[in-house]
C-alpha cells in the first residue's frame, strides 16, 4: 500500500515538473518572439537604408519632405491620425454592443407592454436611411 502511494506521488512530481517546464518554455517564447520580431524588422530597415545609400530615389525626396516637417507638426499628424482611428474603432465597438444587446431589450420591453411601438432605430442604434435628411 505504501509502495503504491510512493509511486503515485512520484508520478505527480514528474507531471508537475513537466508542466512547470512547459510553462517556463511558454513564458520564454512569449518574451522572445516580440523581441526577435523587432530585431528582424530593424534588420530589414537597416538593409533597406544601406541599399539606398548614395542614390537619389523617391526615398530621398520623401526624406526631404519629412525633413522639412517640424517635430510638433509630425506629432500633431500622428496624434490626429491616432485619434481618428481610435474614434472609428470605438464607434464600431459601440454599434456591435448595441446590436448584441438589442434583442434582449426588445424582449423585455414586449414583456412589459406588448402594444409598445418601436422607435424606428436600426439594431445597431443608428437612424434608418430613409429617415436621414
Amino acid at each position: 500500500m505504501a509502495n503504491e502511494e510512493y509511486k503515485q506521488r512520484q508520478l505527480e512530481l514528474q507531471y508537475g515538473f513537466r508542466f512547470k517546464l512547459l510553462d517556463i518554455i511558454g513564458q520564454t517564447l512569449n518574451r522572445l518572439i516580440p523581441g526577435a520580431t523587432l530585431v528582424f524588422i530593424a534588420g530589414f530597415i537597416y538593409l533597406s537604408i544601406k541599399s539606398l545609400a548614395g542614390q537619389h530615389t523617391f526615398a530621398d525626396i520623401g526624406l526631404k519632405v519629412l525633413g522639412d516637417l517640424k517635430i510638433s507638426e509630425a506629432l500633431a499628424y500622428v496624434l490626429a491620425g491616432g485619434a481618428v482611428t481610435y474614434g472609428l474603432k470605438e464607434r464600431k465597438l459601440r454599434r456591435a454592443t448595441i446590436e448584441r444587446l438589442t434583442e434582449r431589450t426588445i424582449q423585455l420591453e414586449k414583456e412589459l407592454d406588448s402594444r409598445r411601438s418601436s422607435s424606428g432605430l436600426t439594431t445597431k442604434g443608428t437612424t434608418r436611411s430613409e429617415d436621414q435628411l
